[in-house]
């Protein structure tokens, strides 16, 4: 047939307000039997929005023994839109709606067994990401160093400032600006590509604002 199959199991009555709510800091286990080859899994939850969320899809084992299958609720890249929602787990609590299943191309009755559905404490909890913005000017060394062709140069802004910054070589003279732009708070990396430079002695020299903050030696080796 060309027909998918679908099932839904609902938790409770299916309407998000008689389920229990279960805290972001756990994950939803379940144990699942089938003799159905190329079924799929997949988790739908109510967040705190009452927005409908739904698990990346899982595969289940068709050997016809048992297995335990989970999904992080602390976890976003396990989660996608479903029905009314964004993607995104909303609040600090989820309630389970439904176990949902997926056979493609099965119209036949098959035969799944459900056991054990926890909602089980994280031993490892994901941290959230922090973005740590520089607390200083600075202009690292380049790499690699001494270099061929190309090399790195990684500098940090920890205001928003007018960047300069530009290669000279032992004698002074400007070879190359790489940037000369306003930038905001944070961490940046450009490339220098000097496939048309001699080899030698380079200097990098950053200027915020017009002042000279930092410079770096760098050794292009041909």
């Amino acid at each position: 047939s060309s027909n998918d199959w679908v099932v839904r199991l609902l938790s409770g009555s299916g309407s998000a307000i008689n389920n229990i709510k279960i805290p972001r800091a756990r994950e939803i286990s379940f144990a699942l039997k089938t003799a159905q080859p190329g079924l799929e899994v997949a988790v739908l939850i109510d967040d705190d929005n009452s927005q409908m969320e739904g698990s990346l899809r899982m595969n289940v084992e068709g050997d016809n023994a048992w297995h335990t299958y989970s999904v992080r609720l602390d976890s976003a890249e396990l989660w996608t839109n479903y029905s009314n929602g964004n993607g995104a787990i909303d609040g600090d609590y989820v309630t389970l709606d439904a176990l949902m299943f997926y056979a493609p191309n099965q119209s036949a009755d098959r035969i799944i067994y459900l056991d054990a559905v926890e909602a089980i404490k994280i031993n490892n909890p994901i941290e959230p990401a922090v973005t740590r913005l520089p607390e200083v000017f600075k202009l690292h060394p380049n790499y690699p160093n001494p270099f061929n062709a190309h090399t790195t140069l990684n500098y940090d802004i920890p205001i928003n400032s007018y960047v300069n910054i530009s290669i000279y070589d032992i004698h002074g003279r400007r070879i190359n600006t790489l940037v000369n732009s306003q930038h905001s708070s944070g961490s940046y990396s450009l490339s220098w590509n000097c496939t048309n430079v001699p080899s030698g002695m380079y200097i990098a020299i950053m200027q915020v604002n017009g002042k000279m903050l930092s410079s770096q030696k760098m050794l292009l080796v041909k």
